[in-house]
């Protein structure tokens, strides 16, 4: 289940200056300003240049609203690399090819085509399983709620978005729909797109704000953000100059984007002084 496409935040966001400070530093600022917990929020990140990543919470298994298609899709664009299935198979009653339920589920967010697809994997715990093949985490590792209803962590997220990046010349359509998936909002609340490139699928069901996806800047990087329940106001998590129609937890995925862009452009610039 999804919500609208939310409407541009009433602020633009200027990320605190990051020259000198160190990931963990940045994260424990903002977490404070936002009264960010173990309870609501959990991030990874991961650097495509420099290999630097950093995670916070991340192996907590929080609801995934419709991140989950990502490795979904992922699965089937596998498929059909592996000639296992055709683009042109029909995937449903009412006779949507294979192509078309990738573009439905990843761009639309449509749930039922992406039920759909689900299910004709197996059972609920079979397509549970499927999905681990792009995770690291061991049985130990994986709390059991994983298998009893639509939760996810952003470790397993991270593990998906390198096994795209790792192999995106197979998945060229997957990248080129998650780049024109959900304009303006998450990720793409406060960067420009067309200077900043950004391939990212959100979830946003009952509380659940969430964004995973590659952001192209000047040194690529892999994101992903979940958060719970988070709002606005005094006592809350956003303040209420950035609302305007957008959820809190899509403010702060949007917040935390340009955080992250604005810290690995000044690596970068210290990596190029240094060359």
């Amino acid at each position: 289940v999804q919500a609208a496409t939310p409407a541009l935040a009433a602020e633009a966001y200027t990320a605190p200056e990051t020259a000198g400070k160190t990931v963990e530093e940045l994260i424990d600022e903002f977490r404070a300003e936002h009264a960010l917990t173990e309870d609501n929020f959990e991030l990874s990140y991961y650097n495509t240049v420099t290999g630097e990543s950093y995670d916070f919470n991340e192996t907590k298994m929080l609801y995934g609203a419709s991140t989950y298609k990502l490795p979904l899709n992922l699965y089937y664009y596998e498929m059909e690399n592996a000639g296992e299935i055709a683009s042109d198979a029909l995937m449903t009653q009412g006779g949507a090819t294979l192509d078309l339920c990738h573009y439905l589920s990843i761009v639309e967010s449509n749930n039922e085509i992406s039920h759909a697809l689900l299910y004709r994997i197996g059972t609920f715990v079979d397509y549970k399983e499927a999905m681990r093949k792009y995770f690291t985490m061991t049985d130990d590792e994986i709390d059991p709620k994983y298998y009893q209803d639509n939760y996810y962590c952003t470790r397993m997220m991270m593990d998906t978005l390198k096994v795209v990046w790792d192999g995106q010349k197979n998945y060229t359509e997957l990248i080129d729909d998650l780049k024109i998936a959900c304009p303006d909002a998450y990720f793409k609340t406060y960067i420009d797109v067309d200077e900043t490139p950004i391939a990212h699928k959100y979830g946003s069901y009952n509380g659940a704000e969430n964004d995973v996806g590659i952001i192209w800047a000047a040194q690529p990087f892999l994101l992903a953000v979940y958060t719970s329940g988070l709002s606005y106001g005094a006592g809350g998590n956003v303040d209420n100059a950035y609302a305007d129609g957008q959820s809190a937890g899509s403010v702060i995925c949007g917040q935390l984007a340009v955080l992250f862009k604005t810290y690995v452009e000044e690596q970068a610039r210290l990596a190029q002084e240094q060359a």
